[in-house]
């Protein structure tokens, strides 16, 4: 349990700083997103690509596992 309550600080550590990180370079670009879901934070920092979709133009995120990833875990993260 006390490995899970370390894993969960760092995914919400690693979140605040990626939506750190976003603003500074959406600010940049004059580029922003939204989003109405949870954002995914991985167990591990790892190669993620993203890809616009032609017909609705939304921006979604790959990578390796992603089909099985259980978003659940990822709730309230941002905050």
């Amino acid at each position: 349990m006390k490995c899970n309550i370390k894993l969960q600080r760092d995914k919400r550590k690693r979140c605040r700083a990626f939506i750190k990180a976003l603003e500074k370079i959406s600010s940049q670009y004059g580029l922003a997103i939204d989003t109405f879901e949870a954002p995914y934070v991985l167990e591990n920092p790892q190669t993620i690509i993203y890809e616009v979709d032609d017909d609705t133009e939304s921006l979604e995120s790959m990578w390796e596992g992603k089909e099985v990833y259980n978003c659940f875990l990822n709730k309230n993260l941002a905050k």
